[in-house]
This record gives C-alpha cells, sequence and structure tokens, in this order.
C-alpha cells in the first residue's frame, strides 16, 4: 500500500518530477475510501445512478462520549458491559443513551421461539433489548404444572435487576384459574409458578424486563 504524503506537491519541486508522488497519494485515498464505501476507481457502477461512493457500511471505533455543540446530536459506539454498543448523545449535557445491547454469546437465543435450556426440554422463547440496555425476554412452557421454574434465557445482572415478570395461559375451559409467581423464588437465572391444581393450562406465556 502506498504511503500518503500530506505535503504534495510541495512548490518546490517540478510536477514532471512529483507527479508520481501525487498519483500514489491519490491511490492511498482510493485504498481508504475503499475501506467501508464503494472505491471511486470502481467503474461498474458511477453516478448517475451508480453505486461509487456509496457507503458499504458504517465503521466506528469505541470512544468515551463525545462532547459536541449545542443543537447537534451524535451517534457513536463505546465499550458497555464489555461489549461495542451504538449510543445517542444529545447537546443538553452529553448524556449517553444506549441504542443497543449486543451479547454475542448469547445470539443464538436472540429474537428466537426455539428450545433454550437443555435442563428443560420444553422450555421455548428468547430474548432481545430495549433502548437503555434493557434486556426483554419471553417464552412459553406448554402443558406446565403446579411449581414448574423457568428457567431466563439469558441471567440478569442479579434478581434486583428483574423489573417486571408477566404471565399468561390458555386454557381448554373457560373458568378463571389462578397463575402467579412463587413468594422468592425471583432470581438472576429463573422464577417458579404457582398455577391452580385443579385445572392446569395448555401452555403457560411469559414476559420479563431488566437490566
Amino acid at each position: 500500500m502506498p504511503t500518503y504524503q500530506p505535503n504534495i506537491p510541495t512548490g518546490t519541486v517540478q510536477l514532471l518530477q512529483d507527479y508520481l508522488n501525487l498519483q500514489a497519494n491519490f491511490q492511498q485515498l482510493d485504498i481508504a475510501y475503499g475501506v467501508n464505501h464503494v472505491p471511486f476507481s470502481d467503474t461498474s457502477g458511477v453516478p448517475p445512478g451508480g453505486i461509487s461512493g456509496v457507503h458499504k457500511f458504517v465503521q466506528m471505533p469505541n470512544q468515551a462520549t463525545p462532547s459536541i455543540q449545542s443543537a447537534q446530536g451524535a451517534i457513536y459506539t463505546k465499550t458497555l458491559n464489555g461489549q461495542s454498543q451504538l449510543v445517542y448523545t444529545s447537546d443538553t449535557g452529553n448524556n449517553d443513551y444506549q441504542l443497543t445491547r449486543s451479547m454475542d454469546a448469547s445470539i443464538a437465543k436472540f429474537a428466537t421461539a426455539t428450545n433454550y435450556d437443555g435442563a428443560h426440554a420444553t422450555l421455548k422463547g428468547g430474548w432481545t433489548f430495549l433502548p437503555g440496555g434493557i434486556l426483554f425476554q419471553y417464552g412459553i412452557l406448554p402443558s406446565p404444572t403446579n411449581g414448574a421454574v423457568i428457567t431466563f434465557p439469558v441471567a440478569y445482572s442479579s434478581a434486583a435487576n428483574v423489573f417486571s415478570i408477566t404471565l399468561g395461559d390458555v386454557r381448554s375451559d373457560t373458568t378463571d384459574k389462578m397463575i402467579s409467581i412463587q413468594d422468592g423464588s425471583i432470581t438472576a437465572t429463573q422464577f417458579q409458578v404457582i398455577l391452580s391444581s385443579s385445572s392446569l393450562p395448555t401452555n403457560l406465556y411469559w414476559q420479563a424486563i431488566g437490566k
């Protein structure tokens, strides 16, 4: 790869001698621009209607919260919880608003409705995220029994950071039955349900929100 020379042309060297350095600079610019753009030298698609110069993807180095001027906003990436996350900051105090919650170790369970727990083969569900780093999880337990333990697809940071759990069920009869959470059973990894022993639901649906 040619080395970019910022002081070319110098003004003291004849163009006949400096043109090779100018060519090298333009080659370097084209190579650098082509990292995440379609390079200028790509003639397979050129304006109008072509793709030369168009972004192929956006690549940003992780950094601390940037200082920006009034009437501006910034989208950038920074390391949060050990991974690169997309963040927004506004001009009202350089506050971080986390937009993503990437967890590569749990990607197989992301936005799925598949079996996720080998110890409980009937558990189906997955997880996704909400802005602010909120972890939203969900699932279904077919043919549940009283005292069934539901394991979260992804562990929360602590039991205290399980903010809310919502339960719903499907029954073959039209009579309302008890469905609730066992007191003291909520941990960072699971919770236990209480069901009416007189009529068990066909399916138990649950949702949990936390961090």
